[in-house]
């Protein structure tokens, strides 16, 4: 009888062992979802929250300027995330949130997850967001070349981080009868200081005449934030004198 008590308590001990264990992975895994849901929300709510300024200060003119803070959750991908031309990404829990525009924008997102006051401003040509870790000197390239010649254009660039930056350049241009030249590698840019690239440009001998554009993204990846500097270029072949 004894020995029967015993085998039965013991069979009790597992049972409540096995519902602890069940209650317990039900729990962590409820857990892991919930903060998963935490982590998109909060990721949808900043795409959003900055889109929103943004269409509020182009809409406002040349000028216009909002300042709101966001909160970026741990899951905060920087490496997937930017300004582009003409939307934003925000990458979290390996979803993408996206808001897009009509006009024209650049800037850069936080190099990392946290709680940040965030800039937006009207410059004219474009609506700025997030803080400036560098700048480049000209806005535009534009040139009008004959069939056969050249043109090169020097882009300075000027790094306002105290800490050492690096640039890549992408260039991204229209096939046809004027071909682009991109720096192929990346380069450093020292805590305050300025960096150079050249992007060339070359018609063919028998080039038609026309508009020929494209856009050079400028990737700046600084300890402080990712900025995306874009510069619109056109190059007009026109028929020689």
């Amino acid at each position: 009888m004894r020995g029967q008590t015993t085998v039965e308590f013991m069979a009790i001990l597992v049972l409540a062992a096995l519902i602890l264990l069940i209650t317990v992975t039900t729990a962590s895994g409820q857990g892991r979802a919930l903060s998963a849901n935490r982590a998109g929300l909060e990721a949808s709510l900043a795409a959003t929250s900055t889109a929103n300024a943004a269409r509020e200060a182009h809409a406002q003119g040349l000028g216009a300027r909002r300042i709101f803070f966001i909160t970026l959750p741990d899951s905060y991908d920087a490496s997937a995330s930017g300004v582009y031309p003409s939307y934003l990404s925000i990458r979290a829990e390996d979803t993408d949130f996206v808001e897009t525009f009509p006009f024209q924008v650049s800037g850069s997102l936080p190099s990392g997850p946290g709680s940040f006051e965030i800039l937006v401003e009207n410059n004219g040509n474009t609506v700025s967001i997030g803080r400036r870790v560098a700048s480049a000197n000209t806005s535009a390239i534009d040139a009008t070349l004959y069939a056969g010649e050249n043109y090169s254009a020097a882009v300075l660039v000027s790094g306002f981080s105290g800490y050492d930056a690096n640039v890549t350049v992408q260039c991204a241009w229209d096939d046809g009868d004027v071909n682009i030249s991109c720096p192929d590698a990346g380069f450093a840019v020292a805590a305050k200081s300025n960096g150079t690239f050249t992007v060339g440009f070359s018609a063919s001998a028998d080039a038609a005449y026309g508009t020929y554009s494209g856009l050079i993204g400028v990737a700046v990846q600084a300890v402080e934030a990712n900025q995306s500097i874009w510069i619109p270029a056109s190059i007009s072949v026109v028929p020689a004198p």
